[in-house]
């Protein structure tokens, strides 16, 4: 998303999720909820369209996105953070930030507040930024689970870990985003971001990862073909552990 480039200009899409003061939106529909998930389904940049795929998820005050991008989907970009709205405009604070876009990795260290108009007409949500750059979203069904809100991870235990972890998984209408910065000791953090579906079976989390990038490093990659991560998970007094095949653990709290 896009403007006043408080995001960098990259080569792919210049101006792609930096949230920004935007062109007035004619069509805005007071009073509609944004709250769910949203399928991100086209991306319009100078007039042309631009191959996207990519899950949006708003909870009662956290937002992430992670999306890949490009005629082979090997570029990528999340952000996640909290957001409020204001009449036709959603105001954003994102601490978390990073793209993989042709070949080039890059994590924001500081977090960026921006806003942007939009539009919601039924099951349909449409964002335009000030180059007339347009993303057009359609609501994922409802559907409920015990995961469902915002997460703040609390702690993260594995041999891939950089240093200390900062982030936020966000669940709703079966699908999800995970998206955390990690600790390197220098200006830039490592980061990684996951996002698709999800399913629930007993104490087994299934997550049905449709877009996955890693800035680790000062290395990148976005995977073409990610496979389902069967996890096992504990919810109990507002804390919830992910414990991870390979024998990695993450711990959030509400």
């Amino acid at each position: 998303m896009i403007g006043v480039h408080i995001f960098p200009e990259v080569p792919l899409l210049r101006s792609s999720f930096a949230f920004l003061v935007l062109l007035s939106f004619p069509r805005f529909t007071s009073g509609a909820s944004l709250d769910g998930a949203w399928r991100l389904e086209q991306y319009v940049l100078d007039g042309k369209d631009v191959r996207v795929s990519g899950t949006l998820i708003f909870t009662e005050d956290h937002f992430g996105m992670v999306y890949r991008m490009g005629a082979s989907g090997d570029s990528g970009r999340g952000h996640g953070g909290t957001y409020r709205v204001q009449a036709d405009q959603i105001h954003f604070s994102i601490p978390f930030w990073l793209q993989y876009v042709d070949g080039a990795p890059r994590v924001m260290a500081e977090t960026s507040e921006a806003g942007s108009h939009f539009e919601v007409e039924g099951d349909d949500l449409m964002l335009r930024f000030e180059n007339d750059a347009i993303q057009r979203f359609t609501r994922v069904p409802m559907a409920t689970s015990p995961l469902d809100g915002a997460w703040k991870i609390a702690d993260y235990e594995s041999g891939a870990k950089t240093g200390k972890a900062d982030g936020v998984a966000l669940f709703g209408a079966g699908s999800f985003v995970l998206i955390y910065t990690m600790a390197t000791g220098s200006a830039a953090p490592d980061a990684r971001a996951h996002a698709g579906g999800f399913e629930i079976e007993g104490d087994t989390l299934t997550l049905n990862v449709q877009s996955s990038i890693h800035c680790v490093g000062g290395s990148g990659r976005v995977e073409l073909t990610p496979s389902p991560r069967a996890i096992g998970f504990r919810r109990e007094a507002g804390k919830l552990d992910l414990d991870f095949a390979s024998g990695a653990r993450m711990t959030f709290v509400e």
